[in-house]
């Protein structure tokens, strides 16, 4: 400590000012200071003898139940400090003592700053160590307890993983890092850390401060939950990812097959409740890859993979398919299946068992009847119905091939409700997205009412009738549509995906908020629901929700992206979702990636309009929603609900465009 005669007015106010605050202080997890001294012209502070080491001598902590106990403790001390009026300012882990008991002490308040003192600094002038500075920090702006939470959540990262989430070679490239790049991926560099905790130092380490924890008891809060199990530890539900299998044939033809079958398979596992099952989207855009299983794994957090083969020469079939443990790479259970191609429907059944016995999943009587194969229609019948799902999938085309090979599958098997099923859906996706004309609405509820007609028990048949009756905005029967296949399957994502949709519409948010949070625990990685959602909870004034679910939706649409980086529909909802969070310039750069991979998808234009009218910048939101009309977009009502337009909502263009749409 330099002497009285060499230290500024700036260097003694700061020094007092430090003694001044921690003497405040009262608290286990504080270091205690005992006074302030003078000898020979120095001044210091006695402070309470710690036997231990600084926590960056322990780290990366390997147990998360350790980890999570000492960001409690230190989380406390701040909370006490704040609770004062004393805002850290130099959080980092050589600031935090271990004892040899093992508790936590956070000592150092040179950087505090009390509510009303004098501000030491210039506003020039950054104060802190620079890995672990708050943006505000680093552009000399005003700070609070914010920005401590924000270095608190560096310092939660450092402890898990022994490295900085923002890094560079030389201080200015850290401070680049910080106020422009997200931080490194908590998931790659250590697949243990529980969701919820990752969420919490997500939300930490935001760079507008607003997005941010509001205190640090708000934290606490959230770290109590993990500790205790409150906010899933670890998840106790097994996954698994079904892979597109391979096509074996000598043509290379069977495609359509290869598809078909995994989706199947896909669909029997999503209705047992015990089991997360990864999205057809997700899975299949590993096809033709090649990567080792434990790295898909580790992308689509699953802890098995089913993977296999098909093999197809005239009526004769080869199907190979494993179970693989993610973890280790072994094999939990393979099997080759060579039979008739009339055989498949039973193949599908003896997997699905396979996969339920190697897993030791426990079913009820209903799950057991619900993952059979309820209806085996003619093989070729079949094998269209496969082809149609592939072209629908693919949401292009206007769907006409889709539609199409649905039409020759009803041809050859006029009671395969599958097909009808899948005809309805088509007719209602064109309907909405492309050919707004009563003669598709039409076709999509006739085909959907034969479908109920000939298979009351599918789920699928009900939720496909109940969106084709929403559309007609015939809501009475829509509704009872939509929980009769919630009744039947609920498992079923499309049922509360579509359902939350039409509460949507009609402007009924808090119903909405209900089912989209019921088909994001179907499909976690999914971001197509929660980005719908934050719009609701916007109408909702809910903000910390609607902040939330932008994050999810940044964190699923961009592990998307990688997984799949042709998927134009995962580019832009990431994309306007980071513009909101406020990364302006990357968002808009997602955004445009995904007109460059599809510019006349309708989806990109609309949303980029939500996005524009939402920050308050309306003439791009008038011109995008402009051009989403003009390429088909064709739902009234929901321009009519949708929060996101009530910026522009008293424009009389918006009036304009909004008359165009029948």
């Amino acid at each position: 400590m330099p002497s009285a005669t060499e230290m500024s007015d700036a260097e003694r106010g700061r020094f007092l000012q430090e003694a001044k605050a921690a003497a405040h202080l009262n608290h286990p997890s504080v270091c205690t200071i005992h006074g302030i001294e003078e000898h020979d012209g120095l001044m210091f502070i006695v402070m309470e003898h710690i036997e231990g080491g600084t926590l960056r001598g322990k780290l990366p902590i390997k147990d998360i139940d350790d980890a999570l106990g000492i960001a409690i403790q230190a989380g406390e001390a701040l909370r006490e400090a704040h609770s004062k009026g004393i805002v850290h300012r130099d959080i980092k882990s050589d600031n935090i003592m271990l004892t040899s008991a093992g508790r936590a002490k956070v000592m150092d308040f040179g950087l505090a700053k009390l509510r009303g003192s004098v501000k030491l600094t210039k506003t020039s002038t950054t104060v802190g160590t620079i890995s672990y500075m708050a943006p505000e920090q680093i552009q000399g702006g005003e700070t609070d307890a914010r920005s401590d939470i924000f270095s608190f959540g560096v310092v939660l990262f450092e402890m898990l993983t022994g490295m900085y989430p923002f890094r560079g070679e030389h201080e200015a490239a850290i401070m680049y890092s910080i106020l422009n790049e997200a931080p490194g991926s908590l998931p790659k560099l250590r697949a243990d850390i529980p969701a919820g905790l990752q969420n919490v130092i997500e939300r930490a380490l935001q760079k507008n401060p607003e997005q941010r924890y509001g205190s640090m008891d708000e934290m606490l809060s959230d770290l109590k939950k993990i500790a205790t199990g409150g906010m899933a530890k670890k998840s106790t539900t097994t996954s698994i990812a079904v892979l597109a299998f391979g096509d074996m044939s000598p043509q290379k033809d069977q495609d359509y097959l290869c598809e078909g079958l995994a989706e199947e398979l896909i669909n029997a596992l999503t209705k047992i409740k015990s089991l997360r099952v990864t999205a057809r989207t997700s899975a299949f855009a590993f096809k033709g890859r090649q990567m080792d299983i434990r790295e898909i794994g580790t992308k689509l957090n699953v802890e098995t993979i089913l993977e296999g083969s098909i093999q197809k020469s005239g009526n004769r079939l080869r199907i190979t398919a494993q179970l693989i443990n993610v973890s280790d790479g072994y094999h939990l259970w393979s099997e080759r299946f060579d039979r008739e191609m009339k055989d498949v429907f039973e193949i599908q059944d003896e997997i699905t068992a396979s996969i339920v016995e190697a897993l030791r999943l426990v079913l009820t009587g209903k799950e057991k009847e619900a993952i059979a194969v309820a209806q085996t229609p003619e093989i070729e019948a079949y094998e269209y119905y496969l082809r149609g799902r592939k072209h629908f999938a693919r949401f292009g085309n206007k769907y006409e091939e889709a539609i199409e090979n649905f039409r020759k599958s009803i041809g050859i098997d006029p009671n395969y409700a599958l097909s009808w099923c899948g005809l309805a859906d088509a007719y209602s996706m064109r309907y909405l997205y492309w050919e707004g004309t009563e003669a598709n609405l039409a076709e999509a509820e006739k085909a959907s009412r034969r479908a109920v007609e000939l298979n009351p028990d599918m789920a699928e048949a009900h939720a496909a009738l109940g969106y084709a009756l929403s559309l007609r905005k015939n809501y009475e029967e829509s509704d009872r549509e939509f929980e009769l296949a919630i009744s039947r399957n609920s498992r079923l994502y499309d049922a509360y995906y579509y359902y939350g949709r039409t509460c949507f519409s009609r402007g009924e948010f808090a119903k909405a908020a209900k089912l989209f949070d019921e088909a994001m625990k179907i499909r976690p990685e999914d971001y197509q629901a929660p980005a719908i959602a934050t719009a609701v909870h916007s109408a909702l004034n809910d903000k910390k929700r609607y902040w939330e679910l932008l994050r999810l939706v940044v964190e699923n649409g961009l592990r998307r992206v990688e997984i799949d980086p042709e998927d134009a529909r995962a580019h832009y909802m990431a994309g306007t979702a980071l513009y909101r969070l406020g990364e302006r310039e990357r968002g808009e750069g997602v955004i445009k990636h995904a007109l460059k991979l599809e510019p006349g998808n309708v989806g990109t234009w609309y949303n980029t309009a939500c996005m524009y009218s939402n920050e308050g910048e309306k003439d791009k939101a008038i011109a995008h929603l402009k051009k989403a009309v003009e390429l088909g977009f064709n739902h009234r009502e929901w321009m009519e609900k949708d929060p996101d337009l009530n910026n522009i909502r008293d424009d009389p263009r918006f009036k304009e465009i909004l008359s165009s749409v029948t």
